[in-house]
């Protein structure tokens, strides 16, 4: 929920990930600006709640005036509810094999867990004191502070005159 600046009109947006097989609907164009909308009625029918939104036509009872007041409100609910949605992010991972004998395994198993690794296979191979290991490893975070990258970022963001780090979501949801 956002307030106007004159705090008279408060607008409500909510959010939510999107139903499961509507991601891989649009890449294949079975949903797009060019489909008709009944074949993308049947991918949202839990989200279609159009019937609660109330709207005016251009009259006399709905001027459009001071749009650019409402513009700022409706922008910070826009984020506000993109943050409340609990957006996800899919993590790229490779797939790493460790060969290993006994004593180097305790080595092996903390730098995994130190970079976040997850181990899901683990057996020894026969006849030799070798162990091969199966995990998943993300790859190193990008917007770690300590990375070339996240420096890149900050230094861009400081450049063109924006917060270093994220804004928090109280600095976008307005209490009632």
């Amino acid at each position: 929920m956002s307030k106007s600046p004159n705090r008279h009109n408060r607008l409500y947006m909510e959010a939510r990930p999107m139903e499961a097989g509507l991601a891989e609907a649009i890449d294949d164009e079975k949903i797009g600006p060019g489909v008709a909308p009944k074949i993308g009625l049947k991918y949202c029918q839990k989200c279609l709640v159009g019937k609660r939104i109330w709207t005016r036509k251009y009259d006399v009872l709905a001027p459009m005036r001071r749009w650019s007041d409402h513009f700022n409100c409706a922008r910070r609910a826009c984020y506000a509810a993109m943050l409340t949605a609990k957006p996800r992010l899919l993590e790229p991972v490779y797939l790493v094999e460790i060969q290993a004998p006994d004593q180097a395994l305790d080595g092996a198993y903390s730098v995994l867990n130190q970079k976040r690794g997850h181990v899901f296979e683990e057996c020894q191979r026969p006849g030799t004191p070798l162990h091969n290991v199966k995990a998943y490893l993300p790859p190193s975070d990008p917007l770690e502070p300590v990375t070339p990258a996240a420096a890149r970022v900050a230094e861009i963001r400081r450049k063109k005159g924006f917060d270093v780090e994220m804004r928090p979501l109280s600095e976008f949801e307005d209490r009632l």
